[in-house]
């Protein structure tokens, strides 16, 4: 009787090894991978916020706001929630620095875009998206937005001349060096940047194109140092699935699931 629940316990351990390995193995993959923001549902009651752990900004809002029967058009209401809930998304009162860029519209949202600007000087990726119902329920704010800007974000040290050249360095051998032989390059333009710990600087952001990528790469220079920040290929390539019809929608002709999805692949 003893020997045959020893055989058992062995059993059931190596059992739960073998999956117990596989698990932490993915947790520390996932955790490498990215930094997992911080779940807030305490600043805002009825919501939940994600913050970025390094800097404590709100990445993610979500919840119910509604505002049904206020008179105002969808940028109105954006806005209007977004000043309403300033001091939680450390956003101007105002949204005075918020452009409006355009509403999306969905079949069950709609969803307002702005992007950041500081004196004039757009704000890399700093962009703010509103998603709302159609009975004007904000349901969740999706933010890339910079705090606390002053002047010294806007006064590179480096002119616009030797970030074009540096840009070009970068992908001639140089520095972030990702294609040999460079054709062209684009007048840099003025940018406010920021990194996890809040630290906005102005960058010059080039558009640098190859023998090998016609399409380009966008470098983004440090207007302080000189030095290569980032090196962004335009191109899109990918590889997905395609279904047809759309297998989220229900035709009144074709009730039946969609055939099985054809794999295509994108360049743009």
């Amino acid at each position: 009787m003893v020997a045959c629940l020893t055989r058992r316990v062995v059993v059931l351990l190596v059992c739960l090894s073998s999956f117990l390995v596989p698990v932490a193995a993915f947790a520390q993959d996932a955790a490498a991978y990215a930094p997992e923001p911080w779940v807030d549902r305490d600043t805002l009651p009825g919501a939940t916020l994600f913050r970025h752990p390094a800097s404590w900004a709100v990445k993610n809002l979500y919840g119910t706001f509604s505002f049904y029967g206020v008179e105002d058009t969808t940028e109105g209401i954006a806005r209007m929630f977004l000043g309403k809930y300033s001091d939680v998304l450390e956003m101007l009162p105002d949204t005075s620095d918020l452009v409006f860029d355009g509403v999306i519209e969905g079949e069950a949202l709609q969803h307002v875009w702005f992007h950041q600007e500081y004196k004039g000087v757009p704000v890399w990726r700093g962009y703010v998206a509103v998603h709302l119902t159609r009975d004007q329920r904000v349901v969740k704010v999706d933010s890339h937005y910079v705090p606390g800007l002053d002047s010294r974000a806007v006064t590179p040290a480096v002119s616009a001349a030797a970030a074009a050249h540096a840009a070009t360095v970068s992908l001639s051998g140089g520095q972030g060096a990702v294609a040999p032989v460079t054709t062209s390059a684009s007048s840099p333009e003025l940018y406010v940047y920021w990194d996890d710990l809040r630290v906005p600087r102005p960058v010059w952001v080039t558009k640098v194109t190859t023998a090998a990528n016609p399409f380009g790469y966008k470098v983004v220079i440090d207007g302080q140092t000189g030095e290569t920040i980032e090196v962004n290929d335009t191109r899109v390539m990918a590889t997905g699935k395609v279904f047809n019809p759309n297998p989220v929608v229900t035709y009144s002709l074709n009730p039946a699931k969609p055939p099985s999805p054809n794999t295509v692949h994108i360049s743009t």
